[in-house]
């Protein structure tokens, strides 16, 4: 190898620029190592491979170009190859070549030779002039430059129309001559931090042209010279003022909702994924007689564990499913009354983030403890108002039998059967006007002797303990005490205007113990008596009525000197009040 050639192939493979020599068969014959470096290829393994093969695929124009000057002979002067960065894969590298067909003596084409170089740094210097150049004005944003003393250098059009001037009513004043004229000892810290070589963000006010003073954001930043000097300074402004009053509006939103979430009467908790409070409520620390800080960053496993083996499962489901859980019903103790059960009416809501995650579970909890206590006592209260009302069908029908079967005439039944109607709705007047606790027996006694009630105290006396009726007590003794009452007036002491009635009441004790009730009817000085010929209602209502419905044992006495009748039964149908009276 002579002289010149060494030095040829030193020239080619050191060569600052990659060079390849590519064949008709569009395989590489040669290439220098920058080509290789370029395309982070090794240099052997180029050799004698297609192009299309080897390089990547950034490189098709190259490729391309190859081909068509081993084609057609054209030469390509500026094939553009973008590549990444080996280094920094975020940056792109820019490579470009020049690719011509080689010829022999005869002009024929042999092969085809490429030159390529890298103007990377060329061409990111194009694009940030350019884009700086289009950012700077299509800019929505403020862009101000200054000079180290602060006066104006350039006023993009977006500060135009922020403040009101004119970009040539700008460049060349100073700063605090146009829209800081407010804030003249900031501008001044803002000019020196920046010349410091510092770059910041503030948020602060400007002034217009109209004097408006305007919410900003503002970053300031030292401009620099190639060799690194700081020359200048530039502002760029963001106008948060629709920020701050969305601000404003969330910070009283968030105060709203606080203190919903502080003083609402419902019980409020948030938990993360393991189970843990994040927030509690006051009224949910009421409900379960723990501190708010109790809570706090511990499972409910540790601070209700009851609960959590009902609650916990719910959680994990709305966790996975981002579907609320409404409506369960949940019966367990609280730390604060252990042994007592407390009904909760719960719902369990996901609360998505921003990235549309499920971070956290809501849980709304009501103490329904009261209310199903209503409800269960509404329950009853139907179950006892369908009992009783088959009672009183029952007792109606036996009445509508009994005085059909005693009339004389329709006339006769009408009467008899109204009095006996209105003798039962007197003693279910008393019942209602008590709401159906229980009745005294001096009122149940009054209201059945109707007419005669003026001779209480005279010709009628009552004498008892001051005691309460059951409902069921009253209802029946009320039917008794009305035919006893009819009876005297038509064919008893009542009937004349000597006689007198007695209706005396006690309580006892049977030598096993257990609690007796006796009610008592006595007449006297009335007419002879006689008993009666046929059994009438009022009998059957005395002597047989009364001893299925209340478990007693009734006497009945057709005494010469007046009826006497009595009934002793259980002491469950009577209870004491809290002050005796004196009739």
């Amino acid at each position: 190898m002579t002289d010149a050639q060494f030095e040829l192939d030193a020239l080619y493979d050191h060569s600052a620029v990659g060079l390849a020599l590519v064949d008709r068969d569009e395989r590489f014959q040669r290439a220098n190592a920058r080509l290789a470096e370029f395309f982070g290829i090794k240099g052997d393994d180029l050799i004698n491979k297609r192009t299309a093969d080897v390089l990547p695929k950034e490189a098709a124009a190259l490729a391309s170009a190859v081909s068509s000057a081993l084609r057609s002979g054209s030469t390509a002067e500026h094939v553009e190859i973008e590549l990444a960065s080996a280094g920094a894969p975020a940056e792109a590298r820019h490579l470009v070549g020049r690719v011509h067909p080689i010829r022999d003596g005869d002009g024929g084409i042999v092969a085809a030779g490429a030159v390529i170089e890298e103007v990377t740094q060329h061409k990111q210097a194009q694009y940030r002039n350019a884009h700086f150049a289009a950012v700077i004005e299509s800019s929505g944003d403020p862009i101000v430059s200054f000079s180290p003393d602060g006066v104006i250098r350039s006023w993009n059009p977006a500060a135009e129309r922020l403040y009101g001037f004119a970009s040539h009513e700008a460049v060349g004043r100073h700063v605090t001559a146009v829209y800081m004229a407010h804030a003249k000892e900031e501008a001044e810290k803002l000019i020196v931090r920046a010349l410091q070589g510092e770059t910041f963000t503030i948020e602060t006010t400007r002034v217009s042209r109209h004097s408006e003073e305007i919410a900003v954001s503002v970053t300031v930043a030292p401009i620099r010279s190639a060799d690194g000097k700081v020359t200048g300074l530039s502002a760029i402004t963001r106008d948060i003022r629709e920020r701050k009053r969305a601000e404003a509006a969330l910070a009283q939103s968030v105060a709203q909702l606080n203190s919903l979430l502080t003083h609402a009467p419902i019980g409020f908790a948030f938990f993360d994924r393991e189970h843990k409070f994040v927030r509690v409520n006051d009224y949910l620390s009421r409900l379960d007689g723990l501190a708010v800080d109790a809570h706090l960053n511990c499972k409910i496993q540790d601070v209700l564990p009851r609960s959590a083996a009902i609650f916990a499962p719910l959680l994990d489901q709305v966790f996975e499913t981002r579907k609320a859980i409404t409506d369960v019903e949940l019966s367990a103790e609280t730390p604060v009354e252990p042994g007592v059960d407390r009904q909760w009416l719960i719902g369990i809501y996901p609360v998505i983030n921003t990235q549309n995650q499920c971070e956290f579970a809501g849980a709304i909890i009501l103490d329904i403890t009261e209310r199903k206590q209503r409800e269960d006592h509404i329950h009853y209260l139907l179950r006892e108002l369908t009992h009783r009302s088959k009672n009183i069908m029952a007792i109606v029908q036996a009445m509508a039998r009994q005085t059909v079967a005693e009339a004389l005439s329709a006339r006769d039944f009408e009467e008899k059967f109204s009095a006996r109607l209105q003798g039962f709705a007197h003693s279910h007047d008393l019942l209602l006007k008590e709401n159906w606790q229980g009745v005294a027996i001096d009122e149940l006694v009054k209201s059945q002797l109707g007419a005669f009630a003026e001779l209480v105290g005279t010709r009628i006396e009552i004498r008892g303990p001051n005691l309460l009726l059951t409902p069921e007590a009253t209802q029946n003794l009320g039917l008794a005490l009305h035919e006893l009452s009819i009876n005297a007036a038509k064919h008893g002491a009542l009937s004349t205007s000597e006689g007198s009635v007695l209706v005396h009441w006690s309580t006892y004790a049977t030598d096993s113990g257990d609690s007796q009730f006796l009610l008592s009817w006595s007449e006297m000085n009335g007419p002879e008596v006689k008993p009666p010929r046929h059994k009438g209602f009022g009998q059957l209502v005395l002597e047989r009525m009364l001893p299925r419905a209340l478990d007693g044992d009734v006497r009945l006495d057709f005494a010469e000197g007046g009826l006497k009748w009595s009934i002793t039964m259980p002491g469950r149908y009577i209870r004491e009040t809290q002050t005796p009276q004196t009739r």
